[in-house]
């Protein structure tokens, strides 16, 4: 059963400085650290629609920031995780 989008998250939340992206960066790893149980998934689904929104206003454009939050600090395997409950590993050896 899949759920309606949550439309009352904005699709483009600008982003204008890289202080803003830490904060977002900062957002983003917080609630991803809450682990995915059924109580936080509203939470993660509103934080990772909200991250989607925050790149498309502006995040990428500070790139050092951006890759070193989404790759180095671990944001991307934990929403790989969230999607594929196999693991990472899995999600690799799909490529």
């Amino acid at each position: 059963m899949s759920r309606p989008y949550n439309s009352s998250i904005s699709l483009n939340q600008q982003c204008p400085t890289p202080q803003h992206l830490q904060a977002e960066l900062e957002n983003l790893a917080a609630i991803l650290a809450l682990g995915e149980k059924e109580e936080t998934w509203d939470k993660m689904e509103k934080a990772l629609i909200r991250f989607a929104g925050v790149t498309r206003g502006g995040g990428y454009k500070h790139l050092p920031l951006f890759t070193d939050g989404i790759g180095r600090k671990g944001c991307a395997s934990k929403v790989a995780e969230c999607v594929c409950p196999s693991g990472l590993g899995q999600v690799l050896q799909c490529r």
